[in-house]
């Protein structure tokens, strides 16, 4: 179980240092050439992760744990296929959909 949650956190980080890496590529592509939009989009999760916890820690008080793993399990596969599905000639829709 631990084990579990430390590889996790390894691959999280490890994604979030990609994303340091490939900044420059991310604004070209993603953000037409808008830094500040790219640094956004990584600042989101930052702030949306708090707003979550109080969320699903209010859902799993209400409804029980088993609601609230699969509303955040169910959540986090849709933003993942909503992310896949972005065309590359809209940028703005990435800090839309992050």
């Amino acid at each position: 179980s631990s084990g579990a949650v430390i590889l996790g956190n390894v691959l999280e980080w490890y994604d979030w240092t990609i994303y340091g890496y490939m900044e420059d590529l991310i604004t070209e592509v993603l953000m037409d050439g808008q830094r500040e939009a790219t640094w956004l989009v990584f600042a989101i999760p930052f702030i949306a992760r708090p707003l979550g916890s109080v969320l699903l820690g209010w859902v799993g008080d209400t409804f029980g744990r088993t609601v609230a793993l699969n509303a955040a399990i169910w959540g986090m596969a849709a933003s993942t296929v909503l992310q896949g599905c972005i065309p590359m000639g809209f940028p703005y829709a990435m800090p839309i959909v992050a």
